[in-house]
């Protein structure tokens, strides 16, 4: 199971993760993203990983995959809380050209809002 919790504030959708990111969740959670940036025009996305307690293979490709989406659409992918949990690999080298930052204050800094 996969509790998605969002958040949007001064420009930023806050997309907070807890459970299990694998192909069966990560439909809805791919479903969401992709209406949130066609239907609403979202640009930058900070997906927070610190309550993730599981991510397969098809679970971080789901989370590439909607990446791409928001590329495709000028949107950014802020990754956070991931330093520190089992993803730190997956997540540095499928995600060398995203914004990776320690937490979620930080992503306010960096896009200058």
């Amino acid at each position: 199971m996969l509790k998605l919790d969002f958040e949007y504030r001064k420009g930023l959708l806050f997309v907070r993760l807890e459970g299990i990111l694998n192909k069966e969740t990560g439909i809805e959670f791919s479903n969401k993203i992709k209406e949130l940036i066609y239907k609403y025009g979202i640009k930058y996305f900070v997906i927070n990983l610190k309550d993730l307690l599981f991510m397969d293979e098809d679970g971080a490709e789901i989370l590439k995959k909607s990446y791409y989406d928001m590329i495709v659409h000028d949107g950014k992918l802020i990754i956070c809380n991931y330093q520190d949990t089992l993803y730190k690999d997956t997540i540095e080298s499928r995600f060398d050209d995203c914004y990776k930052i320690r937490n979620e204050l930080e992503a306010f800094r960096l896009i200058n809002v």
